[in-house]
């Protein structure tokens, strides 16, 4: 027998070079793009300027430039800057109101143009007018507001600005002036550009190795599709080539070359791991020829690349649920989900590592879980709990280890809601996992082949166990050798008795059977009690070892969590996200419709998940079911004021109505939405918000069904409306000195959203200067868990309020803060402090 591989996943991912242009190659069947590669190796350019402009009003236009930013690369650029404040002022300070800006219209009118060439090219122009109708009021403000993306020219320069103004007034103005306040613009170019290594195949460069960057140029389309080489390295045309840090899991499979080289339609056609390369079978026995081989291929499919570590710092997070009582009341319970990071400080793990459409899993191997298996959210976010949202990266790209925190969603298909109070992570830690779920060529590049090299173990373990003689054999033996003859006398003499015992070593003698005998063992024997002296049985043979009492563990274990597992696989009665139960029959997943029609619900159908039982009867029996329309923002409906906006994910569910006629967002039919085709009377699609939140907003979406084929539903609009509120941080924590800038604010190490009055806290290190920040309000009292007393009170170690300009969110606009800052002479303990506003 030969045992052989299984599927081609090992396929080749060679690339060809088709073009040459100096030291820039490209392989134009196999296009590159930046989500290929990993995140860490992904260069984006940002470009950023500081602008002001002012200049004085008259009656007639005058034009006011500064030049923004010199160098551009070129390309379309993300907006990620603020509105850009304008303002009318007159003089104060003189005791008249002469001075102050005369009463008129007022036109203004703000440019940004780039240039190339020796010719402008305008990428924003908006003009605007106000009429000022109090000559006793100085001035009025207005703002401008950039689209979300500009495009600039290959070979552009010098970015500016250009303010344009003039005044229609009763009388001339005096002393009047119009501003730009001073902003920053920030552009992000949307081609990326990424750091890589290739390794020649074939050509002159055979077996170097070179680093190379993809898109040098932060081109998009098809002039991104370049790897530029070193000064003074180049390859010829038919050169190949393999990239070294490319994610094969996120490459077309079409890119892949089978054994011979071509280029393959197949791809990837299987998950199955392989033995390593360059172990193409396992033979039975050594030098068998290929007459004498017969192929068979095993899967192993409890092996996978896996990684097993330890658990970390364990926390508890408290979740609270809303249970609707029968009586209309309701009650709310709290409970603790559990949290942990991994042990080992130096892996990094991230969402964008996570399989499609594959829940991320643990398996405990050991600890009071050990065994059981558990969804987990990583880098958790509840902010409705009091959670500070934490991106995986900081600002300087470093991994943010506040964010590689896992949190087991608890379950009841180990027969309670798990983990509990009882049953849950060791609180210190050291509980051995293995987290599945996602693509394991982001962790480590190692994972695979020691999965691989596990695999080759366990075949060759299955081929020793295939050449073992799977017979057994009754040997019925002599009464008076195992009974005992001593050769003296010729009488039974006990001392001269045999005895095996179940396991132990034989020699089988028989040469119609085993030439040269067969060691085995013995597995069984018979001994008639009711007659003495009677020849007993032993049966002979190899089986593999069985344990009866694990084995009925195995199958308790089994029972008890398909028993529980096949309550909830369908239905599950609860209707609370964070886990709690409820009186509400819902089901967790979504149902395609395989039988015959049932009433109204019809073959292809498909039932979404947290569908109630309620609805499907109602579905069923009943014609009156009409289409559902559901959004869902990416990021929290609260939000820091400055935070680049995501995207919008709508669902539409056409049930029992028409197709869909129309479907467009923000009440105007000319914003259209595409949704996608439909599968079983299902449509999505998505929004993607352009700009940073600078207030709260509300978002609309609207779908139009046609009324039903037999004319029981009428046309049908649904609407899906979602809003973000926007707010201010606090910000608190340790440090060495006054904070003096919006940015040594903002370094502080606690913050969250300020919502109004209310009490925080916050944790402090060994210190002696704490600072406290808030955007609104006053505060009250300071204190710390390890005293009384209200430092508020203290005027010798308390200062404040101190008024200080910190920015939003991605650097936008500033306000003013008021800041009370606590410092002491000596070095104090690590204190939980508490802060209450007014």
């Amino acid at each position: 027998m030969r045992l052989g591989q299984h599927g081609t996943y090992r396929k080749k991912l060679i690339f060809d070079v088709k073009q040459v242009s100096g030291r820039d190659i490209a392989d134009t069947s196999r296009v590159l793009k930046s989500e290929y590669f990993p995140s860490d190796s992904i260069l984006c350019e940002r470009l950023q300027g500081k602008a002001h402009i002012d200049g004085s009003v008259v009656n007639e236009n005058r034009e006011y430039k500064c030049t923004i930013i010199n160098a551009l690369s070129g390309g379309t650029y993300s907006v990620l800057t603020a509105p850009v404040q304008f303002m009318i002022s007159g003089i104060t300070g003189t005791g008249s109101t002469e001075y102050y800006p005369p009463v008129g219209t007022y036109y203004y009118q703000l440019d940004l143009y780039y240039t190339k060439d020796g010719k402008a090219h305008t990428v924003y122009s908006e003009n605007k007018d106000h009429y000022h109708s109090d000559k006793n009021i100085n001035g009025f403000r207005d703002t401008f507001n950039f689209p979300s993306s500009f495009n600039i020219e290959k070979g552009a320069v010098n970015l500016e600005a250009k303010l344009t103004v003039r005044a229609q007034t009763e009388v001339s103005p005096r002393g009047v002036s119009a501003q730009i306040l001073s902003f920053d613009l920030i552009l992000e170019n949307l081609a990326q550009s990424v750091n890589t290594t290739i390794a020649f195949v074939t050509g002159a460069n055979a077996g170097k190795s070179f680093n190379a960057v993809y898109n040098p140029g932060f081109f998009t389309g098809e002039a991104a599709n370049v790897l530029r080489l070193p000064e003074g390295i180049t390859a010829s045309l038919g050169d190949t080539y393999t990239i070294d840090n490319i994610v094969k899991g996120n490459v077309p499979s079409i890119y892949f070359s089978d054994d011979k080289g071509s280029q393959t339609a197949e791809g990837i056609v299987t998950k199955h791991l392989m033995i390593p390369e360059g172990v193409p079978y396992i033979d039975a026995c050594e030098g068998m020829t290929e007459e004498e081989a017969v192929e068979q291929i095993v899967i192993f499919d409890d092996i996978y690349p896996r990684r097993e570590k330890l658990t970390g710092m364990v926390t508890t997070h408290t979740y609270t649920d809303t249970i609707d009582n029968p009586d209309g009341t309701k009650t709310s319970k709290d409970w603790l989900a559990w949290r942990f990071k991994d042990s080992d400080l130096g892996f990094h793990f991230s969402n964008e590592y996570r399989l499609d459409g594959e829940d991320l899993r643990i398996v405990f191997q050991s600890g009071p879980l050990a065994g059981m298996d558990f969804e987990v959210t990583f880098n958790p976010y509840d902010s409705a709990g009091g959670d500070k949202y934490q991106p995986e990266k900081s600002e300087d790209g470093t991994w943010n280890k506040d964010a590689q925190v896992y949190e087991i969603k608890r379950n009841d298909d180990y027969g309670r809601m798990l983990p509990d109070d009882f049953l849950h992570p060791s609180k210190d830690g050291g509980d051995t996992y293995i987290l599945y779920g996602y693509d394991p060529q982001f962790v480590s590049d190692k994972l695979i082949p020691d999965a691989e090299k596990e695999v080759e173990e366990r075949a060759r373990e299955y081929i020793e166990e295939l050449k073992q003689d799977p017979s057994t054999y009754n040997t019925t033996m002599m009464s008076d050798y195992i009974y005992g003859i001593n050769p003296g006398t010729g009488k039974q003499d006990p001392d001269f008795a045999k005895s095996f015992t179940v396991g132990q070593k034989v020699n089988l003698i028989n040469k119609a059977y085993f030439e040269e005998g067969r060691i085995s063992r013995i597995i069984g024997l018979e001994y008639n009690l009711d007659i003495p002296y009677d020849s007993p049985i032993y049966t002979v043979g190899e089986t593999a070892p069985y344990s009866r009492i694990g084995e009925l563990e195995n199958k308790i274990d089994s029972l008890t969590y398909r028993k529980e597992k096949s309550k909830q696989q369908v239905i599950n009665n609860g209707s609370s996200s964070s886990g709690g139960g409820s009186t509400i029959a819902k089901l967790i997943q979504t149902i395609n419709v395989t039988s015959s029609n049932v009433g109204y619900i019809k073959t292809g159908d498909m039932i979404p998940a947290g569908t109630t039982l309620e609805e499907i009867f109602i579905n069923m029996l009943s014609q009156k079911a009409s289409a559902k329309l559901e959004g869902k923002l990416s990021s929290s409906n609260d939000v820091e004021f400055g935070t680049q906006k995501g995207y919008i994910t709508y669902t539409a569910y056409r049930n029992g109505q028409g197709p869909m006629e129309q479907a467009y967002y923000d009440n105007n039919p000319n914003n259209k939405l595409f949704f996608s085709e439909e599968v079983g009377g299902v449509q999505t699609t998505t929004r993607q918000l352009q700009g940073n939140y600078t207030q709260g907003e509300t978002y609309f979406a609207t779908v139009i069904y046609a009324a039903s084929e037999d004319g029981s539903l009428p046309k049908k609009e649904l609407t899906s409306k979602i809003s973000v509120n926007v707010k201010r941080k606090w910000f608190a924590g340790v440090c060495s000195s006054i904070p003096q800038s919006s940015a040594d604010v903002r370094a502080l190490g606690s913050n969250g959203l300020y919502s109004g009055p209310g009490t925080f806290r916050f944790s402090a290190s060994n210190w002696k200067i704490v600072s406290v920040c808030i955007p609104a309000d006053s505060i009250k009292e300071i204190s710390i868990a390890s005293s009384y007393g209200n430092f508020i009170e203290n005027e010798k170690v308390c200062k404040g309020p101190i008024s200080i300009s910190v920015e939003g969110a991605n650097r936008s606009e500033a306000i003013d803060y008021k800041m009370w800052v606590i410092q002491t002479q000596g070095l104090n303990d690590p204190d939980s402090f508490t802060f209450k506003t007014i």
